[in-house]
């Protein structure tokens, strides 16, 4: 390093001035943390300020004048050395930082620095830069960018670089955001950019028609063709030969190409285009996708995120989580699998390499992961999450779906696709598990009356053919007569049963009792809230093989019975297997927040985002013509299932509202027609002249009449609109008030407190119009929330499970983080008190 010959001193107030990493912070602390530790120092030109390897003792704030940095490293042709290569060359200007990245890497210099002018130099010692991060770690951030640090890291384009060299690169990258369908350049400019998509989705096309999807963590904005290379490194670019196309709103990295060579020294459309082709030839070699077209794969990679884990292993996926993405392993590149009993001990473990692939079957059902994934340092891997897969199929009209080959586990648990688009109330990664109607008593039951009536019937007819001779043609009218009056009894009572049914997801138990046109009920209780399931039989129960089942939860009011079910202790059994797994996802969710809060408190935490497009390109809702329009408006069919605000309210039906108004409406209505008869000549009307001249009488009678029947009317319409049924993120609010400072009641349930939610259509006029009872049983003692003449029920009781299962699922995370950041805490206590202790002698400390 340098000899600091002589160092000027400098006023602080000026330091913190002069330095953006100390604005913001108290001066008193800040001139008292770098008291004797910042000064000046003079460099003249060509003099080093310091060399590669040096020790990092400062850090060096350029004030005026130029430097220049460079790195060497050794080149080899085999075993044998050439001799150093500059392998990193950049000029800075006031207002740079040297030696920032290795101070906070803990590093010697990675770069030699000298003047290219005289430079004079703020220094400020390192320790005290140590002492005030530790004061506010906010600086940490401020001296360096370490998020676009981070993500820059996970793509797979700098994968060769060294943590210095990355630093460089996010100094000089710029954030720019593309809107959707906005060109980001044509195919006749010039390669003078990089870019790296950050978050979102890009298309490339050429002039051929070729054309090919780009999603997040890849690079793009390399030359076709080079028309000057010097040591295979591109100096003079032609035009990139495509054009670039943000197809959704898209975040992107931007280097220019000369400073990105300068600092990185790599071949842009080697590494580029190399990384590219390796995607592209990855991708048809997936048996998944081998029933895809050339251009859907091509326009697949789109959708998929593109990752790199640099220098520690990370873990992908953990045994029994919930599995919400398809992994690829990029060729030569490694993975660890291990598979742990239900004790969680290891039972099995592999070294697999790519190009191989993961959880095909998250594509369209999400599943427990049945092993665990470690990605190998230097690992590559492709992920497609199966909402931006879903957006996929939906712009190919599903066609992708069905062309998926999955493996036979996979293709077994998707269930039939006829019985799944039956249940459409299904919620996104629900799957069907178990599906049970009653038994076939049951339904012999419900078939005695109608076969009781048909037997007298053929009964009668048989006795009228032996006592009376008829026609042939008189019998069939009579059977013909039959079968029209029996047949209808038949179809409905076979109907009733068929739609009766006891149905197991991997996520609740639902109940439904459905009655065409006149009624339906259908309960649902969240399989976490399963606390006991009974089952009773009778004698003949006992021999024909079915029974009662009773599925109880910590409910105040009961839970759900299905009587007449055949084999009640098999479904027991898959309730509780159901149950247990989904107990065991949580605790993986659990390991997961774990793991990443521990790799926060390390520095490992990767910046990498799981899907490339929005939920606003997921949920495209469907044009409705004007009628449609309107009925789905008088039957109340709103789309909650696809809400994604925090609140959602909800009044009762409009026919209620009707009815109750029917009488204020009818007394309004009456008194405006009489006074607009007493009001205009009594010839229109012919009203006889006895009649006409009681008029002004009857006038003042009717007017206040028509004013009470208009406030009335307006008072029905307040207190109907007063009362309403709110759903936030973490609560339900039904309150009932009355109009002006009246009467208000307001009852709240916690969505963690509610157990089951049940349905209720009771009435052919609730089924026609669309609105019923939606019933919230919680364990509370104060009893139940229901909402009443709600509109549209089913989508209402739909909604509420979503966000209840949700604020479940966060709220068990919320609770995980709060134990995980406990841990390092324990562990560093720990180890500190481990390495004071004497295993010679317990209790004393060496």
């Amino acid at each position: 390093m340098a000899t600091v010959v002589d160092k000027e001193s400098i006023d602080l107030k000026d330091v913190i001035a002069q330095v953006p990493f100390l604005s913001g912070l108290p001066d008193k602390e800040v001139i008292f943390l770098l008291t004797d530790s910042a000064w000046q120092q003079t460099l003249h030109e060509r003099e080093y300020l310091y060399r590669q390897g040096d020790e990092a003792e400062a850090i060096y704030i350029i004030l005026q004048g130029r430097m220049q940095q460079t790195r060497l490293e050794e080149e080899r042709d085999g075993r044998t050395k050439i001799g150093p290569k500059i392998t990193l060359r950049r000029e800075l200007a006031a207002g740079d930082i040297l030696g920032k990245y290795e101070m906070l890497y803990r590093l010697p210099f990675q770069t030699r620095a000298r003047a290219l002018e005289a430079t004079q130099l703020l220094v400020i010692d390192a320790m005290a830069i140590s002492r005030l991060i530790y004061r506010f770690p906010q600086v940490r951030n401020k001296i360096a960018n370490l998020q676009m640090i981070g993500r820059l890291r996970t793509m797979p384009f700098f994968a060769a670089l060294n943590i210095i060299e990355l630093s460089f690169v996010a100094d000089a990258c710029k954030v720019t955001s593309f809107a959707k369908a906005e060109e980001i350049y044509k195919a006749d400019e010039t390669a003078k950019q990089i870019y790296l998509i950050d978050k979102g989705q890009v298309e490339l096309a050429w002039d051929s028609g070729k054309k090919l999807g780009l999603g997040n963590g890849t690079a793009f904005g390399f030359a076709d063709r080079n028309d000057e290379k010097i040591y295979g490194t591109p100096i003079t670019p032609s035009s990139v030969g495509h054009s670039a196309t943000a197809v959704c709103v898209v975040t992107l990295f931007q280097v220019e190409r000369a400073v990105l060579l300068d600092i990185a020294n790599l071949n842009p459309e080697q590494v580029g285009i190399g990384l590219r082709k390796e995607r592209t030839s990855t991708m048809d070699r997936m048996v998944v996708f081998s029933k895809f077209l050339p251009e859907q794969r091509a326009e697949l990679l789109g959708f998929m995120n593109y990752y790199h884990f640099a220098d520690h292993h990370h873990l992908l996926m953990q045994q029994g989580e919930i599995a919400d993405s398809m992994w690829i392993l990029m060729p030569h590149r490694n993975a660890t699998v291990v598979a742990l009993d239900k004790s969680g001990k290891e039972v099995a473990k592999s070294l697999v390499s790519g190009p191989t692939y993961f959880n095909e079957g998250a594509l369209r059902v999400q599943l427990q992961m049945d092993a665990t994934i470690d990605a190998e340092p230097e690992s590559r891997w492709l992920r497609l999450h199966w909402r931006d897969f879903q957006i996929f199929n939906r712009l190919h009209n599903g066609e992708p779906a069905e062309k998926l080959i999955m493996s036979i586990d996979a293709d077994d648990l998707l269930g039939e696709r006829a019985t799944r688009a039956r249940y459409s109330w299904l919620q996104e990664g629900e799957r069907l598990v178990d599906f049970n109607r009653r038994h076939w008593v049951a339904l012999l039951v419900k078939i005695l009356l109608p076969l009781a009536i048909t037997l007298i019937l053929l009964l009668l007819w048989l006795a009228l053919f032996i006592l009376l001779p008829l026609s042939t043609r008189f019998n069939l009218v009579i059977l013909g007569t039959i079968v029209f009056i029996t047949l209808p009894i038949w179809l409905w009572q076979v109907a009733d049963y068929m739609n009766d049914y006891l149905l197991i997801t991997n996520r609740r138990v639902v109940r439904q009792e459905k009655v065409i046109l006149i009624n339906e009920l259908r309960q649902s209780a969240f399989l976490k809230q399963v606390q006991n399931v009974d089952s009773a039989a009778t004698f003949f129960g006992n021999i024909l093989g079915y029974g009662d089942l009773t599925i109880q939860t910590a409910g105040a009011t009961g839970g759900i019975v299905f009587d007449m079910v055949a084999n009640p202790d098999r479904i027991k059994k898959i309730i509780f297997e159901e149950r247990a797994k989904e107990l065991v996802s949580s605790s993986a969710e659990s390991k997961m927040v774990i793991q990443n809060l521990l790799e926060e408190r390390l520095g490992l935490t990767l910046q990498m985002p799981s899907r490339v497009r929005s939920d606003e390109d997921f949920y495209v809702k469907q044009k409705q013509s004007r009628w449609s329009r309107y009925v789905s408006y008088l039957r109340g069919e709103q789309d909650f299932g696809i809400t994604e605000v925090d609140t959602v309210t909800w009044r009762k039906h409009w026919f209620l509202l009707i009815t109750k108004l029917f009488t204020p409406g009818l007394v309004t209505m009456v008194s405006i027609f009489a006074i607009f008869v007493l009001l205009v000549p009594s010839s229109f009307f012919g009203i006889p002249v006895a009649f006409a001249t009681t008029g002004s009488a009857l006038l003042f009678a009717l007017v206040p009449i028509a004013l009470f029947g208009f406030a009335w009317s307006g008072w029905v319409y307040a207190d109907w609109r007063n009362d309403t049924y709110v759903i936030t993120g973490n609560e339900i609010v039904d309150t009932e008030k009355k109009p002006l400072f009246f009467a208000e009641e307001r009852r709240t349930a916690r969505l963690d407190d509610i157990e089951n939610v049940k349905l209720e259509i009771p009435s052919p006029i609730h089924y026609i119009l669309n609105f019923g009872n939606v019933e919230l049983q919680t364990a509370a003692t104060d009893g139940d929330l229901t909402f009443d003449y709600v509109p549209n029920p089913r989508a209402v009781s739909e909604e509420i499970r979503r966000r209840i299962d949700s604020f479940s699922r966060q709220k068990e995370l919320q609770q995980a983080r709060q134990r995980a950041q406990e841990l390092p805490d324990w562990f560093e206590t720990y180890n500190r008190l481990d390495a004071d202790r004497n295993p010679l002698q317990p209790g004393k400390v060496v």
